[in-house]
């Protein structure tokens, strides 16, 4: 900072226009509450990742029991048209015998 007389406060040498750009040319240091934010920052990404990590290993365990149920209901569809069809070719065996009844005892 310089007073009315072109001299640096802080200092016994005058203040140039080549030590102002030189003074230019050095970046800021980062504020504190920019440091504390990127600090927070990471946290919450942590804290994010964490969490989905924790999500991805809670939808693995829905989809394998889905899974596992989804079997069990292709299995018991199975078993039910299985069951069904053995009944229909009951059926028609009786049909069949009934009408070879009928077919024999009216000779």
């Amino acid at each position: 900072m310089a007073n009315r007389s072109g001299y640096s406060v802080h200092a016994l040498y005058p203040v140039t226009q080549q030590h102002n750009m030189s003074l230019q040319k050095f970046e800021p240091q980062p504020d504190k509450k920019l440091i504390q934010l990127e600090k927070e920052i990471a946290i919450l990404e942590a804290d994010l990742n964490q969490a989905e990590q924790q999500v991805n290993v809670f939808i693995a365990q829905i989809r394998s029991k889905l899974y596992l149920q989804i079997n069990r209901m292709h299995e018991l569809a199975d078993l039910y048209r299985q069951q069904k069809k053995a009944k229909k070719a009951k059926r028609l065996e009786q049909k069949k015998g009934q009408e070879l009844q009928r077919a024999t005892g009216n000779n």
